[in-house]
C-alpha cells in the first residue's frame, strides 16, 4: 500500500471538502467521523514505509518486537493460516483462533481462482464462497494481518502491509527459520486455492501466474468491479463501523479503477495462461450479492456461477 497520498486530508475543512463536494455522500458526516479520519490520516503521514512491522521495530508491539520473536510469530501465523479452517466471521479470526482452510475440506486438484478488485468490493465475501464451493484455501494477506497484534492499533493495517504480504508470499531476505509461505505451502501441496489481489498494477500478478503455471495450476481470473467513489464510500461506511481505517485517498486516487484496467492487460497479455476470465459488477445497482450479475463470463468461472455460489 502506498502512503504517500497526493490528495492531503489533515484537517478538516479538508476532509469535509472530500466527502462532500468530491465522494457526495448522501449523508451527513459525524463530527467525529471526520476528527477520526484527520487523527488516521496524520498518523500516516507521519508513518515512513520504510518502518513498517516487517523490517523495523518502532510501530510492533511491545510483547514481540524484537526479531528473535517476530519470527517466531510469523512462524506460527503461517502454521495456524495453513492448517485452521476459517472462522464463521473473518473478525473472529486473532491468533490461535482460525485459518484459511475451508470448512468444506481442501482438495488438491490444482486449482487457482485470481480475484482482483478496489477496497472493498466484496472480495473476501465471494472468496469464502469460492473457497466453501471449490475446496480451496485462501491466500488474503489482509486475513494475515488479523493474526498480528499490531492490527488492532489506529493504522495497524497499514503498518503491516509488507510483513503480511511476506506471510502469504515468502520471505526473500533474513529468514533464519527458512520460513515458506503460505503461497508456496499450498502449491506445493497442490491445494486448490483462491488468491485476492487489488490489483492496482500487473507486475505482482504476473509473478504469481507464471509460478502457478510452472506449478501446473489450471488458472481463473476474476475482477470485482466497482467505481472507484462506490468503493471509496464503502470504504468510508466500513470506517465507521469496524474503526478501522482504510486510507481514503488510497481507495480514491492510488486504487481508483486500476484493477479494471489491470484484468483487461492480463486478459490480453496473459490470456493464454488462463482456463476463465470473468467479472462480476459489486456496483450499487446490485443490493445484494445473490442478485449481482455476472458480465463475460467465459467458461468455468466464477462470474459465470456466481449466483448459485
Amino acid at each position: 500500500m502506498g502512503l504517500n497520498f497526493s490528495r492531503l486530508l489533515r484537517d478538516d475543512d479538508l476532509v469535509e471538502h472530500f466527502l462532500v463536494t468530491v465522494l457526495q455522500v448522501d449523508h451527513k458526516v459525524p463530527s467525529e467521523t471526520i476528527r477520526k479520519i484527520v487523527t488516521n490520516e496524520k498518523i500516516l503521514i507521519d508513518f515512513k514505509e520504510a518502518e513498517n512491522t516487517l523490517v523495523s521495530t518502532k510501530y510492533r508491539d511491545r510483547g514481540c518486537v524484537n526479531d528473535m520473536d517476530r519470527r517466531k510469530l510469523r512462524k506460527q501465523v503461517i502454521h495456524e493460516l495453513f492448517t485452521l479452517s476459517k472462522t464463521n466471521k473473518e473478525d473472529e479470526t486473532i491468533l490461535g483462533i482460525g485459518g484459511s482452510l475451508p470448512k468444506s475440506g481442501i482438495k488438491k486438484e490444482r486449482k487457482a481462482y485470481i480475484l482482483i478488485g478496489p477496497p472493498a468490493s466484496g472480495k473476501s465475501t465471494i472468496a469464502s464462497s469460492i473457497a466453501e464451493k471449490k475446496h480451496a484455501i485462501i491466500l488474503d494477506c489482509d486475513l494475515a494481518k488479523r493474526k498480528f497484534p499490531e492490527f488492532e492499533y489506529e493504522c495497524g493495517a497499514s503498518f503491516l502491509q509488507e510483513e503480511s504480504d511476506h506471510v502469504i508470499y515468502g520471505f526473500k531476505y533474513d529468514n533464519p527459520f527458512s520460513l515458506k509461505g503460505l503461497s508456496e505451502l499450498s502449491a506445493t501441496n497442490q491445494y486448490n486455492i483462491v488468491i485476492l489481489k487489488i490489483g492496482r498494477s500487473t507486475a505482482g500478478i504476473v509473478s504469481i501466474l507464471k509460478y502457478l503455471d510452472n506449478m501446473g495450476y489450471e488458472i481463473h481470473l476474476t475482477l470485482l468491479a466497482l467505481k472507484r467513489r462506490e468503493a471509496t464510500i464503502r470504504a468510508l461506511n466500513r470506517f465507521d463501523q469496524t474503526k478501522r481505517y482504510v486510507p481514503l485517498g488510497y481507495v480514491f486516487d492510488h486504487v481508483a479503477n486500476d484493477p479494471l484496467l489491470s484484468y483487461y492487460l492480463l486478459k490480453e497479455n496473459m490470456g493464454h495462461l488462463f482456463k476463465s476470465t470473468g467479472v462480476i459488477d459489486t456496483g450499487e445497482n446490485a443490493d445484494e450479492f445473490a442478485a449481482r450479475r455476472p458480465i463475460n463470463p467465459d467458461g468455468e468461472n466464477p462470474a459465470d456461477w456466481y449466483e448459485g455460489i
